[in-house]
């Protein structure tokens, strides 16, 4: 007759236990990774989503300042036009007039954008500008937007590397036209000047909402700093170097794609490497085809 073993039946039961405990536990483990995974992922693929919508906003807000100066330097330049001044000697004797220094001035006190309006001569002399009757004695002959305009028959605006006021220590940037005579010889430059506070101000507004790790950039088509926030004195003016955003137009991504890299950025050459996305877009209409970037931290 068969013998009842109950420690048998009892440690089998255990063992069955074990397994099924190792078992579930590996289950459960391999269940709330997965749900890590996707999650980060989902996270990861909300924020990409923010971040490119946010450029589009940034893009149209940039282009509407944009539009705004080159209807101050459009007036400007229209105003010459109708004055139909074609020698050098025509146009200085208009452009010292007490009457232009008004017009400039009104300019810049109706368009809150503008820090500055200028009739420039052909050497580079400041003839009359908006902060003051008469024009200090300035020379720009040195500056990029002058040595362009002077040396090329280009009818179209030229924007400017931003400078700084020696006055005030802001950054200003320049849209600048050439002034031709009747046979397209150079009589000087007329030019608005933009403070890069009002791109650095709204990127602040738009971008401290999105919480920690976000950085907005503005680019000029050579890749020159224009303004970003967190603001960078140091570097506004200076070209950035990298080619991430050429490597994704390479592959066929021509607006508002989404990057993720880990390499050490313009901004960041003294910091550790981490993941980030950017996220970039080309501002329609002008020739200045700046790229807003926005970069933020991925999820840890």
């Amino acid at each position: 007759m068969l013998k009842f073993n109950p420690s048998s039946n009892v440690s089998r039961n255990l063992k069955i236990i074990v397994v099924a405990s190792i078992f579930l536990a590996l289950v459960l483990i391999i269940n709330a990774l997965v749900s890590i995974y996707i999650l980060r992922k989902n996270s990861i693929q909300d924020r990409s989503n923010q971040l490119s919508n946010l450029t589009i906003v940034l893009a149209e807000h940039t282009g509407q300042i944009i539009f705004s100066a080159n209807t101050a330097i459009n007036s400007i330049r229209n105003l010459i036009e109708l004055s139909k001044i074609e020698d050098e000697k025509a146009y200085q004797n208009f452009a010292l007039k007490k009457s232009q220094f008004e017009f400039l001035s009104n300019q810049t006190k109706s368009n809150p954008i503008l820090d500055v309006a200028t009739f420039v001569a052909s050497d580079g002399k400041v003839l009359n500008f908006s902060r003051s009757y008469p024009a200090p004695d300035i020379d720009l002959s040195s500056r990029d937007y002058f040595k362009y305009l002077s040396t090329h028959i280009d009818p179209s605006i030229f924007y400017s590397i931003p400078v700084k006021n020696k006055g005030n220590g802001k950054w200003v940037f320049y849209l600048a036209q050439r002034v031709s005579g009747k046979n397209n010889q150079f009589l000087g430059v007329v030019l608005v000047g933009v403070s890069v506070e009002i791109f650095s101000s709204l990127y602040e507004r738009i971008g401290s909402s999105l919480g920690d790790g976000v950085a907005i950039t503005l680019y000029r088509e050579d890749k020159t700093l224009m303004t970003r926030w967190p603001f960078a004195d140091d570097l506004i003016g200076a070209v950035n170097t990298n080619n991430l955003i050429e490597a994704s137009l390479a592959k066929g991504d021509i607006n508002g794609g989404v990057i993720f890299s880990s390499a050490t950025g313009f901004t960041r050459l003294n910091t550790a490497p981490l993941e980030r996305m950017i996220s970039y877009r080309k501002v329609k209409s002008y020739s200045i085809r700046c790229w807003c970037l926005s970069t933020r931290e991925c999820l840890p």
